[in-house]
């Protein structure tokens, strides 16, 4: 037995997992039902604990060596009226982690939707898209007018620390947002959205070099669908105005930004005004597919209503598809291109320019075959006066895929057999490799992977699979070999399945003083195992072992074991 699963043996014996225990002891005695049926009001939802251990040798642990978790959640339809409520909690908390406990409620009719607690409305792209909301949003939609308002914390407040638990310091953030107009967002539509944050600067005391930032995006979003929506028009253009800090001078009314956001935001010294937007044009007809978009983020575009945003972008999109001999060959193509200094105030402009081409193709009832090929290109053009030779970059990369799949049936047995293969390049042409100047930074890699499933009526699927991977760059060679088996069986309510691996890797890297090679094996090994109560009670046991052999450095194990139990009702 690995060493990292006696020590799980050992954990095992704490209380936590004794929680699992009692769980499942309640679920068999409960009543089982796959939805309570009072008349009118209809109950469905489930409950569970799960429990975790860990353990590792060799090697610092990289989790908590155990942790419980309880979760909850309850979903009831009323006369149509449906609302949910959802409850976790977990014992990995820490000071330095965003709390995982939440508490949500969600209920929708005919016309609305009410929900509080964290909520994640989606407005359009450049306005409100990611940001969690701790507060409520509210839609109505009586007829074909739209209205919804959002509200709530966006970020909460947290001290700036230097000593022990070292974190960054935070304001609490406040997001208000609505959204009017005609229409479905799938569907023709005219909508204006306005959405307001601030941060606030009373909620910390020590901010450190943080400053508070206040933000007013106004964004119009409409959508037109033609022909049964075989073509379909989309696009947005939003406005946003930004201050970097809230604790600067205010401006006279009409000065940084345009006068009819004054009754609503206060233009400061450091306030902004950018714009984002786009378009799509999508075509489906019968044999062909096409998409055709456009898309622009100002340099100094910020929404505080969306998550990751990438500023000083412009991106073209055509992405053609067509379905041939009555969809038995499937063809596609797509390209894209990219680029940023819109303003010209950056010494160079960075183009990404990407080709796809795609083939699937149903050679017989057995064979199928899939294949792609993708160019993509970053060129890095300096301008007139800047350093062409350090700035000049360009780097090339192609890759080409062929995966064909062949199924065999005989008798009461399935045979599957898969291969993909792959090839990738990557050239360097940037001006001072063409110059001599340095040497280029090109990859090869060429990787194969070789798989065979067969399927026993029995309910007993064997798997087994193989993989090649050569690499080889400007400083290093590496090789890596694989080799995976795998069992399932299935006996009514018993699922088990069972998987070992093993790789070996062969590195060297060329310096100065020579060559330096280096091998590491692993193995891997895992246990699943699911049972399913007479009713709706479920139990699941995973188990994972790793034990990683350097030939430099000390062997190193870790272990780990899942126990969940969940109650359906």
């Amino acid at each position: 037995m690995p060493h990292s699963f006696r020590q799980l043996l050992l954990i095992s014996g704490r209380p936590v997992w004794w929680s699992v225990l009692l769980g499942v002891a309640l679920g068999l005695a409960c009543p089982v039902r796959a939805q309570v049926d009072l008349g009118p009001l209809r109950l469905n939802g489930s409950f569970g604990l799960a429990t975790q251990a860990y353990t590792a040798a060799g090697i610092a642990n990289r989790r908590a060596p155990t942790n419980a978790e309880a979760f909850a959640n309850l979903s009831f339809n009323l006369y149509g009226l449906r609302s949910g409520l959802n409850l976790t909690y977990s014992t990995d908390q820490s000071r330095l982690r965003q709390n995982v406990n939440r508490l949500a409620f969600d209920t929708r009719w005919a016309s609305g939707r009410v929900a509080a607690g964290d909520v994640s409305p989606t407005f359009s792209e450049y306005s409100l898209s990611g940001a969690t909301v701790r507060g409520g949003y509210v839609e109505w939609s009586p007829g074909p007018v739209l209205l919804g308002v959002v509200a709530g914390r966006a970020r909460r407040a947290v001290d700036f620390s230097e000593g022990e638990g070292f974190r960054e310091p935070s304001y609490r953030r406040m997001l208000y947002g609505g959204r009017l107009g005609v229409g479905e967002a799938r569907r023709t539509h005219l909508h204006l959205i306005g959405l307001y944050g601030r941060d606030l600067a009373s909620s910390i005391d020590r901010a450190g070099d943080l400053a508070p930032v206040e933000n007013l995006t106004l964004t119009a979003d409409g959508g037109l669908r033609l022909l049964g929506g075989r073509v379909r028009l989309q696009g947005e253009v939003t406005a946003s105005a930004f201050t970097p800090d809230t604790r600067n001078d205010a401006l006279d009314a009409g000065e940084a930004v345009p006068a009819f956001f004054d009754p609503f935001f206060t233009p400061r010294e450091g306030t902004s005004l950018d714009y984002a937007g786009g378009g799509d044009l999508r075509l489906a007809l019968r044999v062909v597919d096409l998409l055709l978009g456009y898309s622009r983020v100002q340099p100094g575009f910020q929404s505080l209503g969306v998550e990751r945003l990438r500023p000083d972008q412009e991106t073209v999109r055509v992405q053609p598809r067509a379905r041939l001999l009555d969809g038995r060959l499937v063809l596609g193509g797509s390209f894209s291109r990219a680029r940023n200094n819109l303003a010209d105030q950056l010494l160079a402009t960075l183009t990404r320019t990407q080709i796809g081409l795609t083939a699937q193709a149903r050679l017989s009832s057995s064979l199928a075959v899939s294949s792609s090929y993708t160019r993509l290109s970053n060129r890095n053009t300096p301008a007139a006066t800047a350093d062409a030779e350090r700035l000049d970059l360009e780097q090339v990369a192609q890759t080409v895929m062929l995966a064909p799949v062949l199924t065999l049936t005989g008798g009461a047995l399935t045979h599957t057999v898969s291969l993909a293969g792959t090839y990738q390049t990557s050239a360097d042409r940037s001006l001072a490799v063409e110059r001599g100047l340095r040497p280029a930074n090109t990859i090869d890699n060429a990787s194969a992977t070789l798989g065979y499933a067969v399927q026993l009526p029995s309910g007993l699927s064997l798997t087994a699979a193989g993989n090649l991977v050569r690499s080889d760059a400007a400083m290093s060679e590496l090789t890596v070999l694989g080799a995976n088996l795998g069992g399932g069986y299935t006996l009514g309510a018993l699922n088990l399945s069972l998987t070992g691996g093993w790789s070996r890797s062969d590195a060297t890297i060329h310096l100065a003083d020579g060559p330096v090679p280096s091998v590491s094996s692993q193995l891997m090994t895992a246990l699943n195992v699911s049972y399913r109560f007479p009713g709706a009670t479920t139990l699941r046991l995973n188990l994972r072992g790793l034990r990683n052999r350097p030939d430099l450095g000390d062997a190193f194990s870790e272990g780990q074991a899942t126990l969940r139990y969940e109650y359906r009702f």
